[in-house]
């Protein structure tokens, strides 16, 4: 009988640790959707910002020039903190839930570049999240369009 219970006690050893674990695996998991869709969702809301700004009058808080403006002008309007790190002006907006770090070394969206017609908005995890990235573009040509995708739409 004492080999018997020897050997329950080991498969029940072996099984709690397969469910330990299993659920370890789906923890992380879980962990990595949440901070893709945190970066996301920031992608989208800063794009619809900028809709938002090219549609308003400058008098009511809108763009001055429309989306041909400088980053500075539009990194002001969305409330980004400004980096000079290279003497151009990087604007961004940490997103915490995406990553350990801050300012630029952390998750983070910042405007990627700008045209007369088209805003480009990156955003980037850190740490282990550092291989996501998506990008939020707003289109001003014909009907204005807002989208978001996991590759960079100027390339």
């Amino acid at each position: 009988m004492g080999q018997q219970q020897l050997l329950l006690l080991v498969l029940a050893t072996v099984i709690v640790g397969l469910a330990t674990v299993a659920g370890i695996q789906a923890f992380d998991e879980n962990r990595r959707q949440a901070a893709a869709d945190a970066l996301q969702q920031k992608a989208t809301t800063l794009t619809t910002d900028i809709k938002g700004l090219d549609s308003k009058p400058q008098q009511m808080g809108g763009l001055p020039e429309g989306l041909g403006v400088s980053k500075s002008k539009i990194g002001s309007r969305l409330g980004f903190e400004n980096t000079e790190d290279d003497g151009t002006g990087t604007y961004y907006v940490p997103v915490p839930s995406a990553g350990e770090g801050s300012g630029t070394s952390g998750p983070h969206c910042k405007i990627n570049n700008t045209s007369a017609n088209q805003i480009s908005i990156e955003c980037v995890g850190a740490g282990d999240y550092s291989d996501l990235d998506f990008y939020g573009v707003y289109d001003q040509d014909g009907t204005p369009q807002v989208s978001v995708q996991p590759t960079d739409p100027t390339n």
